[in-house]
């Protein structure tokens, strides 16, 4: 499977890295499609951390990696 491909959200993500690369694509009625970035708490969730969790006080870049 390419490192690019589309994957729906039932499935665990693959491999989560340091660098943003995993984004959310929905449909749009008015622009097709519109894509965001993973946000931490997302990111987070996905790699099965509780809610509770906090990270340290860092840039959004740091708290990624």
């Amino acid at each position: 499977m390419a490192a690019a491909a589309w994957q729906k959200l039932n499935r665990p993500l693959r491999t989560i890295t340091t660098v943003d690369r995993l984004a959310l694509v929905k449909p749009d009625k008015q622009h097709g499609h519109v894509m965001r970035m993973l946000q931490v708490p997302e990111l987070q969730a996905a790699m099965g951390m509780p809610v509770k969790m906090k990270l340290k006080q860092a840039t959004r870049r740091d708290r990624t990696k």
